[in-house]
């Protein structure tokens, strides 16, 4: 049955072969190993000069050598994927893939038959959409996000919707837009939301890539970033300070959002400046100054928390946004240690390119509480990423912040992040935060 298989595939190559210049050899191809639970295997070999495929076979699994004619003295893609009978993508045949194999060679003629040997990983399935009409043609690159290395690419056509479903080795991936030699990716379209992307075994996940335009340069004295400055009547008030107040009479605060630019020097803005003042349960109703920096003014009673949130909206670029969260209290008042942790996701809709994930320690009554050792976040799906490490040194901060990215998730299931704080008093407490459900539009 295998030398039957292999005259179909030369017969097929031979085909081929007649209708090309290019020269042609035969090379054995196949895997070092077959998983067990695999029903099928198939190869296929692309010309990468000519992206086409120019040789394919599928077998059981009970075939793992195969005879195929190629070209000769060009590049070749060599994939191999391994199926079992798990459902999967109707794209893709409705059965999942389970290990898949890459190899580039140049075949050389005038050589003994050649044996290229192709090593299975574990592999699952990226179904994907883009949020609009790409205009030029371009390839959809992906590479391992640890090493860098190259994994797949594709090609995509000019005005291409809907979903596309790709076969993908497991773990953490990144995908971007590859353009041709001598096009300066600057100056074109790029991908939001690539850098955060994880594939699980024999899972069907899903990822809808924004596309940006490219942007012109920030000069440098142009604001990179905002900061907040409080003064009572007292005098300013040192960061990580709480708001004291007093049964005398509410305490007045002058609040001062300012920028920075690349150097960090203090920079201002023809451009509005929004600040929102919320309370646990409570918000004030929006303020806004028409200029950077933006001065605004709030009195303060009784015992509580509040947050101060800035945004300066800038023509052409992304909104710059800055926080600040301390506690009002007497100043007889202090906070106990932390017995819970909340969890909150600053702008959800941001998430595939990086949002801001709070973490805020609370005391039993509420209040921002003694500063915590560390948060560590290393139990939460591996389709959530933490760009800055899995590990958060509290420092003397109450609430803690990280950037987080959810590019991908498994079909139809929600992800969670979840995290472990540690008081200084040696205490544990754990929290649990579910993230929204991505879905491709098609399939909403």
């Amino acid at each position: 049955m295998r030398n039957e298989r292999r005259l179909i595939v030369a017969g097929f190559l031979g085909l081929v072969a007649c209708q090309s210049e290019v020269p042609w050899t035969t090379v054995e191809v196949g895997l070092s190993a077959v998983p067990e639970r695999v029903r099928s295997l198939t190869i296929t070999v692309v010309d990468l000069e000519r992206e086409q495929v120019v040789a394919t076979a599928t077998a059981g699994p009970d075939t793992q050598i195969f005879a195929l004619g190629v070209p000769a003295e060009v590049p070749l893609e060599l994939r191999a994927v391994a199926r079992t009978d798990r459902p999967g993508p109707a794209s893709l045949g409705g059965v999942m893939p389970a290990y898949v194999a890459r190899a580039l060679r140049t075949v050389r003629l005038g050589r003994e038959q050649q044996r290229i040997g192709l090593v299975a990983e574990p592999a699952g399935v990226l179904s994907f959409t883009f949020d609009r009409r790409l205009q030029d043609p371009v390839r959809l690159r992906f590479r391992n996000r640890d090493n860098k290395t190259p994994i797949a690419e594709l090609p995509v056509a000019p005005g291409r919707v809907g979903v596309v479903s790709v076969i993908l080795p497991t773990g953490p991936l990144t995908a971007e837009l590859a353009y041709d030699q001598g096009t300066d990716p600057a100056e074109e379209p790029a991908l939001v939301g690539g850098a955060g992307l994880y594939v699980a075994r024999e899972t069907e996940s899903v990822a809808i890539f924004e596309v940006a335009d490219p942007l012109d340069p920030l000069p440098p004295e142009a604001v990179r970033s905002l900061e907040f400055e409080l003064q009572t009547d007292r005098g300013p008030l040192p960061p990580g300070d709480p708001i004291f107040t007093s049964s005398a009479g509410p305490e007045r605060v002058r609040i001062t959002v300012f920028g920075r630019n690349a150097a960090g020097q203090r920079v201002g803005a023809e451009a509005p400046v929004d600040l929102r003042i919320i309370f646990p349960g409570l918000e004030d109703p929006p303020q806004q100054d028409q200029r950077l920096p933006g001065r605004f003014e709030r009195s303060f009673t009784g015992v509580g928390r509040v947050r101060f949130e800035a945004e300066l909206r800038l023509e052409d670029r992304e909104p710059l946004r800055a926080e600040l969260e301390l506690n009002h209290l007497p100043a007889s008042r202090t906070p106990g240690p932390a017995e819970r942790l909340e969890l909150e996701i600053d702008h959800p809709e941001e998430l595939s390119n990086g949002a801001r994930l709070r973490l805020r320690a609370l005391d039993r009554s509420g209040l921002l509480a003694l500063p915590a050792s560390a948060i560590e976040l290393s139990q939460s799906d591996p389709w959530v990423i933490f760009p800055d490490g899995l590990t958060i040194n509290a420092g003397a901060e109450p609430v803690s912040r990280a950037r987080v990215i959810r590019s991908s998730a498994p079909l139809g299931v929600p992800v969670s992040i979840r995290a472990t704080l540690t008081a200084t008093v040696g205490q544990t407490i754990s929290s649990t935060l579910t993230l929204p459900l991505l879905e491709l539009p098609s399939r909403r």
